[in-house]
C-alpha cells in the first residue's frame, strides 16, 4: 500500500548520522548555589540563599556525525536573592562544551551527556551596598557537566532539553571597600529549546 511507501521517509533515519555545522537557541531556569561570604580571613560574614530565575542560552557547533559533537556556547542567567529586597546577581557563561549522543536505532529520541570548560562574568552590582569603593564584578573559571535528550521534529530540527551543572571558581567582589570572597558556588541550570542542523 502507499503507506508502506511512504514508510521509509516519514521514519526518523537515526542511522544516517550526517555531520554538519548546527546552531541551538534555548530558555529557561537556573538556580545559583547561594554563598557563605567570608569577610577578609575574618570567617563567615553572612549566608545568602538563591532563587531560581531565568536563563537562556545560545550556541554554534559542529556535529562529528553518529556520537560525538563541540559547540561554543553564551548562556546567562539571573537568580535573585531570598531575602536581598528584590536584589539580583547575573552570571555570564562562555563556555566550549563537548557532547556524546547516544543514537537510538528507529527512535527520535536521542540522549546526551556533555562536558564544558570556559569562563563566567559574575555581575554582582545589584547585591552590593552603596557608598564607598566597589567592584562587584569577577571574571571566573567554569567547568560545566551537562546531560539532557534531543528529539526529532524533522532531519533538521530536533527538540532539545539540557540540565547544567556550572562549578565556579572562588568569586571575589569588593563591596564598599571589603574584600568579599564566595567559594565552593555553583549554577543549576534547566533549559528547553530548539537545535538547527545545516
Amino acid at each position: 500500500s502507499i503507506f508502506f511507501l511512504l514508510l521509509p521517509v516519514l521514519k526518523t533515519k537515526a542511522n544516517e548520522y550526517k555531520k554538519g555545522f548546527y546552531s541551538s537557541v534555548s530558555f529557561g531556569s537556573g538556580k545559583y548555589s547561594g554563598i557563605l561570604q567570608t569577610h577578609n580571613d575574618s570567617g563567615v560574614l553572612a549566608n545568602y540563599p538563591h532563587s531560581s530565575g531565568f536563563s537562556y542560552e545560545g550556541s554554534i557547533g559542529y556535529d562529528f556525525g553518529k556520537r560525538y559533537r563541540i559547540d561554543l556556547s553564551y548562556s546567562k542567567n539571573n537568580s535573585r536573592i531570598e531575602e536581598g529586597n528584590g536584589t539580583q546577581a547575573f552570571f555570564s557563561s562562555l563556555m566550549l562544551n563537548g557532547y556524546i549522543d547516544f543514537q537510538m536505532e528507529n527512535s527520535k529520541w536521542e540522549p546526551f551527556i556533555g562536558l564544558g570548560l570556559g569562563t563566567t562574568n559574575v555581575d554582582g552590582t545589584n547585591t552590593c551596598f552603596e557608598g564607598g569603593v566597589d567592584h562587584c564584578i569577577d571574571d571566573v573559571l567554569t567547568v560545566g557537566v551537562s546531560g539532557g535528550v534531543n528529539y526529532a521534529l524533522s532531519n533538521k530540527v530536533d527538540l532539545t532539553s539540557k540540565l547544567t551543572y556550572y562549578k565556579f571558581d572562588d568569586i571575589t567582589i569588593i563591596d564598599s571597600g571589603r574584600t568579599i570572597k564566595a567559594n565552593d558556588t555553583s549554577n543549576v541550570v534547566a533549559n528547553m529549546g530548539l537545535k538547527f542542523k545545516f
